[in-house]
């Protein structure tokens, strides 16, 4: 027969082995929500905004919003959170 320590003791470990499989569970089923991101984005060089000479943007066209939205879209990217 077992005591009451032991039984104390597999009924604590059975717990917690049942709330550990049902946390994995549950994390594995939430999305994910990235509260805070930046986006860098340039318009062209023209006369009126220049970029500085001898500098280069990371892509050789601009980047503007009218790019990004159908990206961020794409992605899944949900602003009003």
């Amino acid at each position: 027969m077992p005591s009451r320590r032991q039984f104390l003791t597999g009924t604590v470990a059975t717990g917690v082995a049942l709330s550990m499989q049902q946390t994995a569970v549950t994390a594995a089923q939430q999305k994910r929500v990235i509260v805070d991101s930046q986006v860098h984005l340039w318009p062209a060089s023209t006369p009126e905004r220049p970029w500085l000479p001898g500098g280069k943007p990371q892509l050789p066209e601009p980047f503007t919003i009218e790019r990004i939205i159908p990206l961020m879209d794409e992605a899944g990217v949900d602003v009003n959170h």
